[in-house]
């Protein structure tokens, strides 16, 4: 429903529905918009916890949103907030200092294991607005072959928020990361014609705001053996429900299921 007020606006068609809509939508947009201001404020807490263990973390998916100037527009809605640690050696001290300021895993996720998963059991705190995920690996297999930790953390641009010490992800990683969660960590989902809405919009939008050299670049990853028919099912799918028109040849096996 935000991304439908924000979509409404920016097409200049907010005149042209009901009063009552119009008012429901934008109650939507402005509580999603509170709820963002309070992420944020988590981040910031989250990020300060770990810097005085000497770590800086990298945000992650729709955490970046929330890093931007007009991060007060961002239709974005998020129940989790990832960051990835890419030192192994400094997990057991992240994971203790978290704990120490009042994360803990959640009692339904207690005894469940999580050494094979790319990212730590869910974490959170009474009184914040959403769970951590703790990222060990950016994307689990197969997709670590696609966007290789060693990689993309040459590419981290690092900065100070506020007086705080953090990463994000380069435009084209954090594209990549995005295509990943659509495709290669969603194998199930591609064998029965289903993608979360949320995660292709949000591949669209990251996609659509890259330079032409930033998508060249990007398209040169997928653009190869065994990532290219998945790519090709990908894009003739946003081709067909979305408009996009396609870099590449492309598949329409799966718009078709």
């Amino acid at each position: 429903l935000p991304i439908f007020y924000h979509a409404l606006k920016a097409k200049e068609l907010w005149g042209k529905i009901p009063e009552d809509v119009c008012m429901a939508l934008e109650g939507f947009f402005e509580l999603n918009q509170s709820h963002n201001s309070n992420l944020r404020q988590q981040m910031l807490d989250v990020t300060a916890t770990l810097n005085a263990q000497g770590i800086s973390p990298v945000w992650l998916k729709g955490a970046t949103c929330l890093l931007a100037e007009d991060w007060e527009q961002s239709p974005r809605m998020m129940l989790d907030l990832d960051f990835w640690l890419p030192d192994p050696k400094t997990h057991t001290k992240a994971l203790a200092a978290l704990e120490a300021d009042g994360y803990v895993i959640p009692p339904e996720y207690e005894g469940l294991s999580d050494t094979k998963s790319h990212h730590f059991l869910r974490r959170m705190k009474a009184g914040m607005p959403a769970g951590i995920e703790i990222h060990r690996d950016l994307v689990g297999i197969p997709g670590n072959q696609l966007l290789v930790n060693e990689v993309a953390l040459r590419n981290v641009e690092w900065a100070m928020w506020q007086v705080a010490s953090m990463g994000v992800l380069s435009l084209v990683d954090q594209c990549l990361h995005s295509y990943i969660q659509c495709t290669e960590m969603n194998h199930a989902g591609l064998m029965l014609g289903q993608i979360k809405l949320m995660k292709a919009h949000d591949f669209l939008l990251r996609y659509l705001s890259l330079s032409q050299n930033e998508r060249d670049l990007f398209l040169t990853h997928l653009d190869q053996l065994p990532w290219r028919r998945n790519a090709q099912r990908f894009f003739g799918y946003l081709d067909r429900f979305f408009g996009l028109q396609a870099p590449m040849h492309t598949n329409h096996d799966f718009a078709k299921r």
